[in-house]
């Protein structure tokens, strides 16, 4: 009731401020409308809207007369109802008593709206509110660019050393997983440091975020620990990453490129419910879909069993894809 104006317009002027974009939409309705309710016909009314795509207005509107066509529809079948009970018990002296008064009673329930439903606040998604929710997007954000800040460690500009400790008997897997263990721990370093950081700001304020109340360094410290699997998840991938691209320039443009593409397709900037269901379908199984779900659900106190597990599997898959890239770099060097 605070955001929708309703109009009276003939049709014309209404199809004019619709082309105009001064209305989201109109109601036609026929003649005899409301004698064709109480007598129980159903002459349906037109809802028109402009064809284009859809904005917040044209769904909220388009809830709206679905809603109104429902309560029409249910109050004609109750009264046709009543009629039918009426004429079997034999009652039809005080039928339209009945009528006024079951009229009454549906304007009542229809119009008391504020005791129709309940309101209550689930937040943006998995339960977090819209702050929480961007909080975990920015975080989700930086860890994804995190990789390009460590280009000078990750980047191989040849594979001498990697041969050598090759030919000592020192596998790929091996030199894969101590490089990677290396990245790890520098990266859970560096992120226990910006908890250590945040959770001296927090002890101050809250910033008005529900799930930021009462949080201290403790529990800032506590929040990196607890999302580690997705830590060890985006250095594997960015490990990965490194060893697909060649040169600092290329390895540096597909890292950013990735976090860039990812983190916009799985909600990181704004809620991703704007995308098409096929695409969050998708995107819930992306590393970073996957990885923004176990931070949103960390920080809100729900299970995140499903999000461990494909962490998990995530995390295997890229460190297997960067063994035989390297093994497949260094066979061609030899060639």
């Amino acid at each position: 009731r605070f955001t929708i104006d309703f109009l009276e317009l003939d049709e014309e002027e209404a199809r004019q401020k619709l082309k105009n974009r001064e209305l989201t939409g109109f109601v036609q309705v026929p003649e005899n409308f409301v004698d064709s309710v109480a007598h129980g016909d159903n002459v349906p009314a037109d809802y028109i809207t402009i064809n284009a795509p859809e904005s917040f207005g044209s769904v909220i509107t388009g809830e709206i007369t679905q809603t109104v066509s429902g309560l029409i529809t249910s109050s004609q079948n109750a009264m046709d109802c009543m009629f039918e009970v009426a004429k079997m018990s034999g009652k039809k002296d005080n039928l339209r008593s009945y009528i006024d008064e079951m009229t009454l009673l549906y304007a009542d329930q229809i119009l008391g709206r504020e005791n129709t439903f309940n309101i209550s606040n689930i937040g943006v998604a998995d339960s977090v509110s819209t702050g929480g929710y961007y909080i975990c997007g920015i975080l989700m954000f930086l860890l994804l660019l995190w990789g390009i800040s460590c280009n000078r460690i990750l980047i191989k500009k040849n594979y001498a050393m990697a041969k050598t400790l090759y030919s000592r008997g020192i596998k790929t897997g091996s030199q894969i997983f101590c490089e990677y263990f290396g990245y790890f721990i520098i990266t859970l370093i560096t992120f226990l440091v910006f908890g250590l950081i945040f959770g001296l700001v927090l002890s101050n304020n809250s910033f008005g975020v529900r799930e930021l109340q009462s949080a201290d360094v403790i529990e800032s410290i506590g929040f990196v620990f607890k999302i580690i699997p997705v830590i060890v998840m985006i250095a594997a991938m960015q490990m990965m990453l490194y060893e697909m691209a060649s040169g600092t320039v290329n390895a540096i443009l597909l890292q950013f490129l990735v976090a860039v593409v990812l983190g916009y397709v799985s909600g990181c900037f704004y809620p991703n419910n704007f995308f098409p269901e096929i695409m969050q379908k998708i995107t819930a199984v992306l590393p970073s879909g996957v990885g923004f779900a176990f931070l949103r659900k960390a920080i809100s106190g729900i299970s995140v069993m499903r999000e461990f597990l494909i962490s998990g599997i995530y995390t295997v898959i890229f460190l297997c894809f960067a063994i035989l890239i390297r093994e497949y770099k260094m066979a061609g060097d030899e060639k």
